[in-house]
């Protein structure tokens, strides 16, 4: 059953075992075990009690985790400690999900669940009998679990044992898709789940903890003896503090104020902030002046050193080869779409530098990244991916114009020129090509930018060119499922429309809803892109059927902007006005029920049948009793 979990497309569980510990690799030892001893988690934890939903808050980053630092998340030791307690009990498990902040990190609400689903099941014994059914039924030719069956599946197997601790992480970080309110969707689950699953979720902000309805609640400040712990790590994992710091009056005198000053500002942060600073002094005297400056916060500090130093430098020298690196190194890091590696960073910088000509030759050493950055960016050293040590970065560099506004129609042009290369799929270049490949329309489509004759040249042009000459380019689907000529549709480009179809689009290939680039055109009464898909040289059907059996002339009749004329194309076309949707109705019986005159009236005109019947024995006069003079 896992194994058919995994197979899964755009639901696969994600795999947060290795996330998990990672994290409790960075936890200095000794670290954080209050927590296990407070009243409100052993209360959570008790499984006689009836207080079963936990909300852990705190000032910002005190409990969530800054990727790939020694800051730690309270979660993982929580999780931890509970993996270990019920390893031998049979009826008792713990599952876990850990959201994380940025576009780059939206997960649907379905593929959230079935991530726990995953769990679930390699800890517990028993299948329900619901999750065998549906097992059972995939392999006979039946859907597969739609979206919302997930949750319903995990309630299931979390009955078929006795406790469930399901501790989600950053709850209030949970990011919302185009097509769902997956953050509203999750709290309105967790107050629904029933009483063998006990809830622990952490948030900085009590709106999370109002919709859940958390009847516990568990407020973190950073504690003494875990600050002290990760200063005398930190000093003595630095050659240079060692040597600085070699007398014990003076080690204490640093760590009792980085202490104090962390303490004192309640942001665990502080104090990984403010040793960076120190760890870049020589010498003791050095360390005492870096210390009497006391910056008050995280926002201030990197103003004082790393994030100042680079801005100057982007600012006052823009054609030094440095500084041009590290531009583009923030650029791609805060506006890509997915975590990239440094060898994909190293070869964006240089196809956007050559044009895509001999790449290679324009290609800095991966090395020379983190150092560049000065602190601003970290490497992840598992699976070397960049991120921003720290989400204020990117409020600095933008309040301040360093990192330019149009920075999505640069990845596009970067995105272009790589598809565009014939150099660019050998050696490591495949890796930036599958990126490139799959969200350069992405770049292009966010808005807030025009699109200048460079992109437009190489998206309308050379892009359709070279990807008509390769299998299916054109038809490549990106991370949602769409192509290239649906996100057109979407968007009313149609231009990028045009060029496409003319370079041999499949117009009738349909997004994981069901719904073709006619569907789409349908339903926003975009008659222009119609009357280009409905002509015999695209072949565009007007009978097709989305997951839910509407055809386009359903949808258009179901838009409330949509008009006549709409309705007109489709039928003129060949739509059958007798098509009947997932409740039966034809596209006559749900222009009645909404009221639509004129459509009524047109679609009369053109033949539509008024005596048809939907599967309740209801006719057009019954859909239209409510709306329309009869």
């Amino acid at each position: 059953v896992v194994d058919w979990l995994m197979r899964q497309p755009d639901q696969t569980p994600l795999n947060l075992h290795r996330h998990q510990n990672e994290l409790l690799r960075q936890i200095a030892r000794g670290t954080g075990q209050w927590i296990l001893e407070t009243e409100e988690f052993l209360a959570w934890k008790d499984i006689s009690s009836p207080l079963r939903l936990l909300w852990m808050h705190g000032i910002p980053f005190i409990l969530f985790w800054v990727p790939h630092t020694e800051i730690f998340s309270l979660s993982s030791l929580i999780i931890d400690s509970l993996e270990r307690e019920i390893k031998s009990t049979k009826d008792v498990a713990c599952v876990y999900f850990y959201f994380q902040e940025g576009e780059k990190h939206q997960v649907s609400f379905a593929r959230i669940w079935a991530t726990l689903l995953e769990q679930l099941l390699r800890a517990s014994g028993d299948l329900a009998g619901k999750l065998k059914a549906k097992f059972d039924d995939s392999f006979q030719g039946s859907i597969r679990p739609n979206s919302s069956e997930y949750l319903e599946l995990f309630i299931a197997q979390a009955a078929t044992i006795k406790t469930v601790y399901l501790v989600i992480d950053a709850l209030d970080k949970c990011q919302n898709t185009s097509e769902e309110d997956t953050q509203q969707k999750m709290q309105d689950a967790l107050k629904t789940l029933p009483g063998g699953i006990r809830v622990l979720f952490t948030s900085r902000n009590d709106s999370a903890s109002v919709e859940v309805g958390a009847n516990l609640k568990l407020t973190i400040t950073p504690q003494r003896q875990d600050v002290e712990i990760y200063i005398k790590k930190r000093i003595e994992d630095s050659k240079l503090l060692r040597i600085a710091l070699g007398k014990d009056l003076d080690r204490d005198y640093v760590i009792t104020n980085v202490a104090d000053m962390t303490l004192a500002s309640n942001m665990f942060l502080l104090a990984r902030l403010h040793m960076d600073n120190l760890s870049k002094r020589g010498t003791l005297s050095d360390i005492k002046n870096a210390l009497g400056q006391h910056p008050a916060s995280a926002f201030k500090i990197f103003n004082n050193t790393s994030a100042r130093r680079i801005a100057q430098e982007i600012n006052d020298r823009s054609n030094n080869f440095e500084t041009a690196l590290v531009k583009h190194i923030l650029t791609w890091v805060i506006h890509a779409k997915t975590e990239l590696t440094a060898q994909q960073i190293c070869d964006s910088f240089a196809i956007r530098k050559s044009g895509g000509q001999l790449y290679h030759e324009h290609r800095p050493r991966k090395e020379l990244l983190i150092p560049a950055c000065n602190g601003l960016v970290i490497m992840d050293s598992a699976n070397e991916t960049l991120n921003l040590v720290h989400k204020s970065v990117q409020k600095y560099l933008q309040n301040h114009s360093i990192i330019p506004e149009n920075s999505n129609l640069e990845i596009t042009k970067t995105c272009l020129y790589c598809l565009l290369s014939d150099a660019c799929d050998q050696e490591n270049g495949d890796l930036l090509l599958q990126y490139a490949a799959k969200y350069w329309w992405a770049h292009l489509s966010h808005p807030g930018h025009e699109i200048d004759s460079e992109a437009q040249y190489l998206a309308l042009n050379n892009l359709t060119d070279l990807l008509a000459s390769q299998e299916s380019g054109l038809d490549i689907l990106d991370a949602r499922g769409n192509t290239a000529l649906l996100l057109a549709t979407r968007k009313k480009r149609s231009a990028a429309m045009t060029s496409l179809l003319r370079y041999g689009a499949l117009c009738n290939v349909a997004d994981p809803d069901g719904r073709t680039a006619l569907h789409y055109a349908a339903a926003l009464g975009f008659n222009k892109a119609l009357s280009l898909l409905l002509d015999k040289s695209f072949d565009g059907d007007p009978n097709a059927m989305d997951g839910k059996d509407s055809t386009p002339l359903h949808l258009a009749i179901n838009d409330c902007y949509v008009d006549a004329e709409t309705v007109g194309m489709l039928v003129k076309a060949g739509a059958n006005m007798e098509a009947r949707d997932k409740d039966g109705r034809t596209p006559l019986m749900l222009a009645a029920q909404l009221g639509r005159e004129e459509l009524v009236r047109s679609l009369l005109i053109e033949g539509a049948d008024p005596q048809a019947q939907d599967g309740n024995g209801w006719m057009v006069v019954s859909y239209a009793r409510d709306f329309l003079d009869i």
